[in-house]
């Protein structure tokens, strides 16, 4: 190979890397870049796992690494936890109103909860994000509702002998604190100010209402009906009792024979309670509802029955369904054009500790106590602040609808003639003695329906067509820390 050509091949060496003129490494120097690269290897891994453990024995990675990402804006695990405990409230109270202490059994699963959280946490966030681009800013009062439930957190912290931040801790989870509790509060405020404002915004004529009415009729008008549900489910035999087994075909023709006795003869609401007690040892139950909400306590069925519009009172309807059959008796049906009522009310409630007796005494002495006074309604709000077992400010109930209370309170409020000032002490049995005073109508009710139903109708179609417009996802540092 001649001198050019060795030339050459020492660069083509050289600018792969290669020179075969270099000095070679001794064996020593070899072990010692060898040494230097584990070095650098196990320092790395170390890092890594420090890293690692400080993101999980601190906040960080609860409230210092996105979680959820909405539109374009990021929300950490600890943001989440704020919107779920939120939801899981919501759920909770809705399920106290109706079963009391055992709404902790009937709470849904977590992917449940969390799929409403997220959904919550789209409508927040889009909400906040154009009340932001709109120029939406708090009212006093709302900014001072913001101040007012972080000092109700402090206070229940204070009980619970927690700083402010353990006690948020322990309510929403992992990574929570003051600051961040603060402000998802007020966005989530900032939300929902502005859908109110939203909604306030439309402009809702007469002929709108009309035409809602007129297409929404069967859901918004009310109904009052009696049922029963004769059941035709198949009957086990039990050799302890020596009952025979009866087939659901025999159960279903018995239940049948049973309903239709109940549509002989039958001319007043009175007289098919009677026979409906005869017949089956139970009294059918009375129910008033809007028509919305018929299916939820019979069946779709019963609700297409019920809201005929050729539906006359006193009418027996035999409505046959899976295991059983509905007898229904037909009462009304009214379009809710009255007008809604204002009153105060102080409640001495019967229990365990406070018999009947007492109740009523200590209700008079309450009377007796506004008379002699000022008797001005003034005075009456403060001693419903003073005594009364209700929670209500004042005792005030605003705009208060037919069937929204109980009874007897419901029947002294809605009293033909009933004028302002009037005051009377009624006892219903579900709670004991009512002391209320008659403040005045409110708005008519028909009327409200309506407006409300006009303007949800267009908020819903607003809103829908945004929230396209901020996309929601989450990854695997809420699944983890969740």
């Amino acid at each position: 190979m001649g001198a050019s050509a060795q030339k050459k091949k020492r660069q083509e060496l050289k600018s792969a890397g290669i020179d075969p003129f270099a000095k070679q490494p001794t064996e020593q120097e070899k072990q010692a870049a060898k040494f230097k690269k584990n070095a650098i290897i196990v320092t790395v891994v170390v890092a890594v796992v420090a890293l690692v453990v400080i993101l999980l024995t601190s906040n960080l990675l609860y409230n210092g690494v996105t979680a959820v990402r909405v539109g374009n804006m990021n929300f950490t695990s600890a943001d989440y936890g704020y919107y779920r405990g939120v939801v899981y409230n919501n759920y909770y109270n809705t399920y106290y109103q109706s079963y009391g202490s055992l709404a902790q059994y009937l709470m849904p699963d977590e992917e449940t909860l969390k799929t409403s959280t997220l959904s919550y946490m789209q409508e927040t966030a889009m909400l906040y994000d154009q009340a932001v681009k709109a120029g939406h800013t708090l009212s006093a009062e709302e900014q001072q509702d913001i101040e007012n439930t972080i000092a109700e957190m402090t206070a229940n912290a204070e009980t619970n002998s927690l700083s402010l931040d353990g006690y948020l801790t322990a309510v929403y989870g992992k990574g929570m604190n003051s600051k961040i509790y603060r402000k998802n509060l007020t966005m989530a405020i900032t939300a929902v100010s502005y859908a109110s404002a939203q909604r306030s915004g439309y402009t809702v004529t007469e002929a709108d209402q009309a035409a809602y009415y007129e297409a929404n009729k069967d859901d918004l008008d009310q109904f009052t009906f009696r049922y029963l549900f004769i059941s035709g489910a198949e009957v086990p035999a039990n050799e302890e009792t020596g009952t025979e087994a009866i087939s659901a075909e025999d159960a279903m023709a018995a239940a049948k024979s049973i309903a239709e006795q109940l549509q002989e003869g039958v001319t007043s609401e009175s007289q098919f309670m009677q026979i409906s007690q005869e017949v089956t040892g139970s009294e059918a139950t009375r129910f008033v509802s809007s028509g919305a909400n018929i299916a939820g306590s019979t069946s779709p069925n019963c609700a297409e029955w019920l809201r005929d519009a050729a539906r006359q009172s006193g009418e027996i309807g035999v409505i046959e369904e899976d295991g059983g059959y509905f007898v229904l008796y037909f009462v009304s049906r009214h379009d809710n054009n009255y007008e809604t009522v204002n009153v105060r009310h102080i409640l001495i409630r019967v229990s365990d500790d406070v018999d009947d007796e007492t109740a009523k005494a200590k209700a008079e002495e309450i009377l007796q106590e506004w008379q002699n006074g000022e008797a001005t309604e003034a005075s009456f709000g403060a001693l419903a602040d003073e005594y009364s077992d209700d929670t209500a400010p004042g005792g005030l109930y605003e705009n208060v609808y037919k069937n929204q209370m109980v009874d007897a309170f419901d029947a002294w409020i809605f009293t033909a003639n009933r004028k302002a000032g009037d005051v009377e002490i009624v006892k219903s049995d579900e709670y004991g003695y009512h002391i209320l005073y008659y403040v005045g109508r409110g708005y008519n009710y028909k009327e409200h329906l309506t407006d409300e139903g006009v303007r949800n109708e267009r908020y819903t179609a607003w809103s829908e067509d945004l929230i396209s417009q901020y996309p929601i996802s989450s990854n695997w540092v809420l699944n983890y820390t969740r």
